[in-house]
């Protein structure tokens, strides 16, 4: 589950939480409100009949309380009935009028009495109406409580949805900053605006993808200038070294010593050569001159160049493919990368095995491979093969690991990409997936 998920369910849900528990003690305190009011009403009418009372009492005038508990029975529903009894006499209800259409009963009555001078009132409550009277007022009360809470929780649905929004985006941005320093493509930059944790994440990200595209360049720059320097000195060495072995008088085993130190500077010249070219694309100095050519004919001749030191080998070699594949492609370049994938495929191919070049289209790409029927590459170094330096298990000695990153260069510089795939036959099949205009 994502973050921006956990958010979209967390934030709703918890105002949801919080507006039914604020709800709950809501209804608790309006409930306890609701009785005081109506204690304090029934007061009120109580503490108006003995005011009254004493009142009529003082007057001598027995009419005017009669009226006024007349006056009051008709003005309050829930009052149920009225009693007067006037100095020691019989107690007498006093009628209010024709009851109001629906008039609840009094049930069992919550009486009250007053009394002044004489004078005694019995009031009773209609328990029936102050029951009904509670319960709409606390439906009203759960339905408002209701709605609250519907609506905080849409409120925080849509304040998650805002907030979850912008830091996955935040985060989002910092894990495509974090994919390409993998990736080695340093000077990337979050961009990540704020004043949180996660800005100040983002901005010790950017400072450090800036710090790391400052050293790479300098690693360019050294690898460059000593490999540049190396070239020339090598190339002294082998000329001289050639010129030794072929010196009159030297004796058999004097050559074969020059032969052997020729290789050796050969493979080391063959290095400086590769991490020279390396450094070149990696600094955007790689002559790259794309124009149009025909990638069948290409293919065809760097397999008839090769078929010599196949048959050498013991190998057959073919070439299968399409006889016309016109592309824009830097032939120098795309004849090295087909040339490198072509002697590793010799390389490791044992006797009596065979080699096929193909050239083909697919999807709209140029597709040019080298399947062979060697050993194949164990699976766990499928996903390394095009780092630089990087040599399987079990690879022949001699290699630089840098023949196929220098591969995968030549096809992104191309807009496309190198790629390796188990043979169905055993083996393996490398190749570059490249668009027909580059």
């Amino acid at each position: 589950m994502t973050l921006r998920t956990k958010l979209n369910l967390a934030l709703p849900a918890a105002a949801l939480s919080a507006a039914l528990a604020a709800g709950y003690f809501f209804y608790r305190f309006g409930r306890e409100e609701i009785y005081r009011v109506q204690e304090e009403r029934i007061a009120a009418a109580v503490a108006g009949a003995e005011r009254m009372a004493a009142e009529a009492a003082l007057a001598g005038d027995q009419l005017m309380l009669v009226d006024y508990l007349a006056d009051l029975r008709r003005s309050r529903p829930d009052i149920a009935a009225a009693f007067l009894s006037w100095k020691d006499g019989a107690e007498k209800e006093i009628r209010g009028g024709r009851p109001p259409p629906g008039a609840p009963s009094a049930g069992r009555p919550l009486t009250r009495r007053a009394s002044a001078r004489g004078a005694a009132v019995r009031l009773d409550f209609s328990s029936e109406y102050l029951e009904k009277e509670r319960a709409g007022l606390l439906m009203a009360l759960w339905r408002n409580t209701a709605k609250a809470a519907a609506l905080s929780a849409a409120l925080a649905g849509a304040l998650a949805f805002l907030l979850s929004a912008g830091i996955s985006r935040r985060l989002g941005r910092l894990s495509a900053l974090a994919a390409d320093i993998g990736a080695g493509r340093f000077g990337s930059r979050a961009s990540i605006g704020g004043s949180d944790e996660i800005a100040a994440f983002g901005a010790a990200f950017d400072a450090m993808s800036a710090k790391l595209l400052e050293l790479e360049n300098m690693k360019k720059t050294f690898v460059s200038s000593v490999t540049h320097e190396l070239r020339s000195p090598l190339g002294a060495i082998e000329s001289r070294l050639a010129l030794l072995e072929r010196r009159a008088g030297a004796g058999e085993a004097e050559k074969g010593d020059y032969r052997r130190i020729r290789e050796n500077v050969s493979r080391l010249s063959a290095f400086v050569t590769g991490l020279l070219d390396l450094a070149r694309i990696e600094r955007g100095e790689m002559p790259f001159s794309p124009g149009p050519e025909d990638a069948a004919a290409l293919a065809r001749d760097i397999t008839d160049f090769f078929r010599p030191r196949a048959a050498d080998l013991g190998l057959r070699l073919e070439y299968s493919g399409e006889a016309r594949l016109p592309a824009r492609l830097d032939r120098e370049l795309t004849a090295h990368m087909l040339t490198n994938f072509l002697a590793n495929a010799l390389k490791f191919t044992p006797k009596g095995g065979s080699v096929e070049v193909r050239a083909f289209t697919r999807d709209g790409h140029l597709v040019l491979e080298v399947a062979d029927t060697g050993a194949g590459v164990p699976p766990e170094a499928a996903g390394r093969l095009f780092e630089a330096f990087y040599r399987a298990p079990g690879a022949a000695a001699g290699g630089t690991g840098l023949g196929l990153s220098l591969c995968r260069r030549i096809a992104e510089m191309h807009g496309g990409k190198a790629f390796y795939r188990p043979a169905q036959a055993g083996g393996a099949v490398f190749g570059a997936e490249l668009p027909l205009n580059s």
